[in-house]
């Protein structure tokens, strides 16, 4: 099911390709655009595609490392011209970075440091990039940095703690881990409820289960 998706996928890419004119030249050239240019969409696209077809978490890392670079290349070019960084760029780049903290996750004690190692020797050398400017980008680009420092700090504490770092990042998909709530019922709820005195039972308010003794009528 996968390779078939993959497969309509790889097609789309080449209709639009071809739809913006320029077969194997035009996808080359898409590798050259930042957002905003008519071919971007294609150089996303082709992303996705590459990284659906990778076979080891390893691959998959160091493709959404490469990945990364390239978001911050995008970034960089975008505050040298003055243009405004849109919002899906940082957020696909902070997902290229959690994407890379999930496959690290699922390797092996024997192999995680060193994954989570090249990570942060990655992350730390993109921040040293981004160019220092004003105005919005500055503040976007500050934003960036902070994200990155934040995933660097997460990374050197998994480096000594392996089974840490995937707690965090399997808490950081959804919950897993989370503590249970509690569903032991209060005093004077659920099932003693109705052999308390004062308690709400089949016998109404304030009822006790204790045996009549009235007299009845004599016979």
């Amino acid at each position: 099911a996968r390779r078939v998706a993959w497969q309509f996928a790889l097609a789309a890419l080449l209709v639009l390709v071809l739809m913006f004119g320029g077969g194997a030249g035009a996808a080359l050239a898409a590798q050259q655009t930042i957002p905003g240019e008519t071919l971007y969409p294609v150089k996303l696209l082709s992303e996705d595609i590459r990284l659906g077809l990778t076979s080891s978490p390893r691959s998959e890392i160091d493709l959404l490392m490469e990945f990364v670079s390239t978001r911050v290349g995008e970034i960089n070019r975008l505050a040298e011209l003055q243009e405004v960084i849109p919002v899906s760029t940082t957020e696909r780049l902070e997902s290229h970075v959690e994407l890379a903290l999930q496959a690290a996750a699922g390797l092996g004690d024997d192999e995680i440091e060193a994954a989570l190692t090249r990570i942060r020797t990655h992350l730390e050398a993109q921040t040293q990039t981004m160019a220092q400017v004003g105005g919005t980008a500055g503040e976007t680009m500050a934003q960036v940095r902070a994200m990155f420092q934040a995933q660097i700090r997460i990374l050197d504490e998994g480096i000594g703690e392996p089974q840490t770092f995937r707690n965090q990042v399997r808490a950081g998909r959804g919950g897993d881990g989370q503590p249970e709530t509690s569903e032991t019922p209060a005093p004077g709820q659920g099932q003693g409820a109705e052999n308390t005195p004062g308690g709400s039972g089949d016998g109404g308010p304030g009822s006790q289960m204790t045996p009549d003794h009235t007299p009845g009528p004599s016979s």
